[in-house]
């Protein structure tokens, strides 16, 4: 092999930054990038429903932070089904579905504060009650 074509690809455990990880595959560098994106999807899908609290385009914020959280999800979701082999806990099955799952309880969560949040007739105020009692069971 080349040993000039070998780039070394170096990953900061999310837990314990003082933990690193080393390896030459380009897949483990990719698996950091996604997880990463991930974590910047997150953030600001808080910045937007934080703004969304005060800005007057309100409606677009909400929305702009949904689809943060669902795109957040599906990094998750695909590095859990396409990266297997993590050299940490960080980027191991368990904790990236959870990240899954936490991603989608929180896009549940900003759902169901908008349509509380809103004008509300008895027709809405049937369908919070149940969508929250649903949310409930996950």
């Amino acid at each position: 092999m080349n040993m000039h074509k070998k780039v070394c690809f170096e990953w900061f455990n999310a837990f314990q930054p003082s933990v690193s990880y080393k390896q030459y595959a380009l897949p483990f560098e990719k698996a950091g990038i996604l997880f990463n994106l991930g974590a910047i999807l997150s953030e600001a899908a808080t910045k937007k429903y934080r703004e969304s609290e005060y800005g007057a385009d309100k409606d677009d914020l909400l929305k702009n932070s949904l689809l943060y959280l669902q795109q957040a999800s599906g990094l998750y979701q695909f590095l859990s089904e396409n990266y297997l082999h993590a050299p940490s806990n960080d980027l191991g099955q368990l904790t990236v579905k959870y990240l899954v799952q936490l991603m989608l309880a929180q896009a549940s969560e900003v759902f169901a504060l908008k349509v509380i949040s809103g004008d509300l007739d008895q027709s809405k105020k049937s369908l919070i009650s149940k969508y929250v009692k649903e949310v409930g069971t996950l």
